[in-house]
């Protein structure tokens, strides 16, 4: 079993989760209802940030003491970029606790949460096609 079926497992469920809220992301909705998106978004950051904790404190350091330099270096790359992403998720997240804010303010909601989602899921998909398969040729 590969050691990275548990972070291909939360990727899949952030995807949905991200993709959940990205079929919300309309102005009647969230005007009528912000908290069904309030309530997705803090499963998703309640995912996504366990998921980041595992990948800072055990998925990484490990694949930076690899024998294999490619691993070394590839890990040691995403790891440096995954700094700004969590301060920017944490920050929007932040900023969006609260339905009201999200309805009163929902245009600027649906444009910060396309934006987020996309870099978001640009990250994950780049950690599937190029960090995994190094990890998985090695095992």
């Amino acid at each position: 079993m590969s050691r990275l079926n548990n972070f291909k497992r939360q990727h899949r469920e952030i995807r949905e989760l991200a993709g959940k809220i990205s079929m919300i992301l309309n102005q009647d909705l969230l005007v009528q209802d912000p908290m069904e998106v309030r309530n997705l978004l803090s499963t998703l950051s309640g995912k996504l940030m366990m998921h980041l904790a595992m990948e800072d404190q055990f998925l990484y350091p490990n694949l930076m003491e690899s024998n294999d330099s490619q691993i070394q270096t590839t890990a040691a790359r995403f790891s440096t970029e995954m700094g700004d992403l969590v301060k920017v998720f944490k920050d929007y997240s932040a900023k969006w606790l609260n339905p009201s804010t999200i309805q009163a303010n929902h245009e600027t909601f649906i444009e910060e949460s396309r934006a987020i989602f996309q870099a978001l899921l640009k990250r994950i998909d780049r950690e599937d096609r190029e960090l995994y398969p190094l990890v998985e040729e090695d095992e």
